[in-house]
């Protein structure tokens, strides 16, 4: 080679800001606390007040399922699915959600547990949509069941835009993030990774966990 090539130097993002935290058990109360208090607020508009609802009740469904902020977009009603395996008593707690592969970050289909059926109720009160009389959960009329779980204000029919949650997460951010949250790189993607951390500590057991959050077979 009588001319050797210039290679540029390649700009790396630092590990930090890669890095996706996830809270201990005091910052996670005392994010939630705060949290509730800004989607109860009382000084903001109809729509507003609907979008900050819908996220805090966002954070505690990614927080107990352990699901991908992207695959709780990608929900659409008929994902929702009654836990027959539980008792009649246990089934107003927990249920099953079905995780298309279209919608997870790894391309493959999963079935996750979880105890969220009141969360999905609040969610289905809040975009409006009627329950359906004497009816399994979630409680959808066959003419909803292809809407989005996270849905825009007075729009069920429409998914939840990204520059909604870029704004309430700038204010949740500027809430918690120097009171709770020291060094830590906290993303929405970070209540999953809590929800992890919480179940390890409960002695789940590693496969089912893993199963259930979508990180290996």
């Amino acid at each position: 080679i009588s001319k050797f090539p210039t290679f540029h130097p390649v700009t790396r993002e630092s590990s930090r800001t890669n890095r996706r935290d996830f809270l201990n058990e005091r910052q996670y109360k005392q994010t939630i606390n705060t949290v509730r208090a800004w989607s109860n607020s009382n000084s903001v508009t109809d729509s507003q007040s609907y979008n900050r609802k819908v996220l805090y009740t966002a954070i505690l469904i990614m927080s107990n399922s352990c699901m991908r902020i992207g695959e709780l977009r990608g929900l659409k009603w008929y994902d929702l699915i009654p836990n027959d395996n539980l008792s009649k008593e246990d089934q107003k707690i927990g249920h099953l959600i079905n995780i298309r592969k279209e919608i997870t970050k790894v391309g493959t289909p999963r079935v996750v547990q979880s105890p969220t059926v009141q969360r999905f109720n609040d969610l289905r009160a809040l975009s409006g949509i009627p329950k359906k009389p004497k009816s399994n959960f979630p409680h959808i009329p066959n003419e909803y069941m292809d809407y989005p779980v996270l849905s825009k204000f007075n729009h069920p029919d429409s998914p939840l835009g990204q520059g909604t949650l870029d704004r309430c997460w700038k204010e949740i951010k500027e809430l918690c993030a120097s009171r709770y949250w020291n060094e830590k790189n906290i993303t929405w993607y970070s209540f999953r990774h809590t929800g992890i951390s919480f179940a390890v500590s409960r002695g789940v057991p590693m496969l089912q966990l893993s199963r259930n959050c979508g990180t290996g077979s």
